[in-house]
């Protein structure tokens, strides 16, 4: 979760340290995607934006202000302040999208494309990461965030879990997200509970599943779980099944904890 701010002569940015994980993350990949879900709206305004890491001394005078002496920052001359600038690509909310500034094929090219290790067995922390899902208050809403072929998608949904079935989530098949996640399975979840500034994101990996006897397994649990509540429109529906390779927890004052399931575990 970060602030963006605007300033006329700035545009969108973000103050950060430059020793953040965000910055090395930028660094290979200056793609990203800012969500803002409205208190009184349903649907998340979703920005498509590029982001340029600056040291620039005119800038970080712009960007300046007291109130980031309480993060730590002695002065804008200290030297772990930087600005992320924010150019806008295009934002989409609801139905309507807005074009803003695209991307030049030279930037695009030099994104790299990065693997990440398979940890070694010592590292895993499955128990913790079931905890972990099952005391955390917000788990039924949640943002599901898949590829838009070089850009993500973002939508708020229901969110559950099954002890040896994992998160899940069950959609009409005709969906954006199942399109989307038929073209790259690579997806993120992010669930949040805002009393206690508290932020969990999944890095996962997502599964169709269409098989007639899990869709009547999960449609049973559901009924049992909502106590015959749940309604069906007729829309036929297919399981979208989450499997977790990393969890980042989020805490206000502390830094962020990353955990690794085993794999087939959670």
């Amino acid at each position: 979760m970060v602030s963006t701010y605007y300033k006329e002569d700035l545009g969108f940015y973000i103050t950060t340290n430059s020793t953040s994980s965000k910055i090395a993350q930028i660094e290979k990949n200056p793609l990203a995607t800012i969500s803002i879900h409205p208190d009184k709206e349903i649907n998340t305004a979703v920005a498509h934006v590029f982001l340029n890491i600056s040291k620039n001394q005119r800038i970080l005078d712009s960007a300046w202000s007291d109130d980031l002496q309480q993060l730590g920052f002695a002065s804008k001359n200290d030297p772990l302040f930087c600005v992320i600038l924010v150019t806008v690509n295009s934002v989409n909310f609801g139905k309507d999208t807005y074009v803003g500034k695209s991307v030049d094929q030279i930037s695009l090219d030099k994104i790299n494309k990065v693997e990440f290790a398979q940890p070694t067995s010592d590292l895993y922390k499955t128990n913790e990461i079931k905890e972990l899902i099952n005391n955390f208050s917000s788990m039924q809403n949640a943002h599901l965030i898949t590829f838009n072929g070089a850009y993500h998608d973002d939508r708020i949904m229901i969110l559950r879990y099954k002890e040896g079935f994992g998160l899940f989530t069950l959609t009409p098949s005709d969906t954006k997200k199942v399109q989307q996640i038929q073209m790259n399975e690579n997806t993120a979840l992010l669930i949040e509970d805002k009393e206690k500034n508290e932020q969990i994101v999944f890095d996962c990996s997502a599964h169709i599943n269409t098989d007639p006897e899990t869709k009547k397994m999960i449609w049973d649990y559901l009924l049992n779980q909502l106590h015959a509540h749940a309604k069906h429109d007729g829309r036929e529906r297919v399981i979208i099944q989450f499997s977790i390779r990393r969890v980042f927890h989020h805490k206000t004052g502390s830094s962020t904890e990353i955990l690794i399931p085993e794999p087939g575990q959670v």
